[in-house]
């Protein structure tokens, strides 16, 4: 008799657990967010940052690459002082 009201319980706390699972709700936050002007707004400015962040990287990367190439073009006719301060200034340059 015990072990048939320990068994009906379970299953009574089993079944109140899967109904209270069944619960949830949906949404749609893209719908929500773009309907506000202020979203759109900050969406447009960190998207324009990004760009310019990704031009300034782009710059500095094209300026890093003209360096190597010169001195790699000057690096048999250059002093060993004048070598190694051009490879520091490349160094340097690359760790910005």
């Amino acid at each position: 008799m015990k072990k048939l009201l320990i068994i009906a319980a379970l299953a009574v706390f089993a079944a109140a657990g899967t109904a209270s699972a069944q619960n949830y709700m949906v949404v749609n936050t893209e719908t929500i967010f773009k309907s506000m002007t202020a979203y759109n707004q900050a969406v447009e400015e960190m998207d324009a940052a990004a760009q310019q962040y990704q031009q300034n990287i782009d710059n500095a990367y094209a300026e890093l690459e003209d360096m190597y190439e010169t001195y790699m073009s000057q690096k048999a006719s250059l002093s060993q002082s004048a070598r190694q301060q051009r490879e520091e200034t490349i160094l340097n340059n690359e760790k910005r």
